[in-house]
């Protein structure tokens, strides 16, 4: 569809000298039952403030509801589907023609945006900022009405350039927090990643929190934070099964035949190894998570094993 065929459809307000048109989109209009026509060859902004919009963009059907934006560049294509009865939105439509002469004045966008509307036309807009869009967009539409003005299209230009750099504004910032949190998620499993090596290195030695912490730069309450964010499990947590891990390695060691050594290491060896202040210690600390004490567990594990190797004789 071109530019004259876009604007007797649309009915929209027109400039016909500059080549854009704005205009309140009407669901009567969109709800027609001819042939919906493609929205293509046209730069064409797009604003819902409230109802709802089905579109077919690039050839995708998309449902768009209220503080949407929709920016479709010249080449993509765009149908209007339906509208809900309460739709308010307003379209902004320019020629290619006349958005190279914006660009030649030096239009308001980034290389991000172009890259992101190519990709994904449609935005989200917050609350907040849903305000001063429409703002932005309404002094557009008081331009059309001023025809005596004798400098009517360079203030249409600098209107459309301001709308343009709030939407690039808005966009460049949500990317910058975008950007921040995709670094800090970054950074959060390089410290969940280290802190897990750090736990196998030093086991034997360390089992608070603080110490890894530490070690890590980070508060003790932050390495909590994200180990539990990206593990679901609390950094004692982790800490308390390696412990466990170590104390069953040590308690199922085998001798040099390849069978269970019921007295290889002691109770109080494997304290003393484990960094456990005393042999009551392990034992308590072992039996909350096994429910049975060490010596136990062993003997479990001997009897076990017996009866495994005499099965297979």
């Amino acid at each position: 569809m071109d530019f004259q065929d876009f604007i007797k459809h649309y009915e929209v307000l027109l400039c016909e000298s500059e080549g854009v048109a704005f205009g309140k989109l009407e669901p009567d209009l969109i709800n027609r039952e001819e042939r919906k026509p493609v929205i293509t060859g046209l730069h064409a902004i797009l604003f819902i403030i409230d109802g709802e919009l089905e579109t077919d963009i690039q050839g995708k059907r998309q449902s768009l509801e209220r503080y949407t934006l929709v920016d479709i560049l010249y080449e993509q294509t765009c149908t209007l589907l339906a509208a809900s009865d309460n739709l308010h939105a307003y379209l902004l439509v320019m020629t290619k023609e006349y958005m190279d002469r914006l660009i030649r004045g030096g239009i308001p966008t980034t290389i991000d945006y172009i890259l992101k509307v190519r990709n994904s036309p449609v935005i989200s807009v917050e609350l907040n900022h849903a305000g001063p869009f429409l703002e932005a967009l309404l002094n557009i539409k008081h331009v059309f009405t001023d025809k005596d003005n004798l400098f009517v299209s360079t203030i249409l230009r600098y209107q459309i350039w301001i709308f343009l750099a709030r939407v690039s504004d808005y966009f460049s910032k949500g990317k910058q927090e975008e950007d921040k949190e995709l670094l800090y998620t970054a950074r959060q499993r390089e410290l969940y990643l280290r802190f897990t090596q750090m736990l196998s290195a030093y086991i034997l030695q360390e089992h608070s929190v603080e110490f890894y912490a530490s070690a890590l730069c980070v508060t003790p309450q932050y390495l909590r934070r994200v180990v539990k964010n990206l593990s679901g499990k609390t950094v004692h947590a982790w800490i308390n099964e390696a412990l466990i891990r170590e104390i069953e390695k040590r308690l199922a060691e085998t001798d040099t035949t390849g069978q269970l050594a019921e007295t290889d290491m002691t109770v109080q060896q494997i304290a003393e190894e484990l960094s456990f202040s005393e042999q009551a210690t392990l034992t308590r600390f072992f039996k909350r998570y096994k429910g049975v004490s060490p010596l136990k567990y062993r003997k479990e594990l001997f009897s076990d094993r017996l009866l495994a190797q005499s099965g297979r004789r």
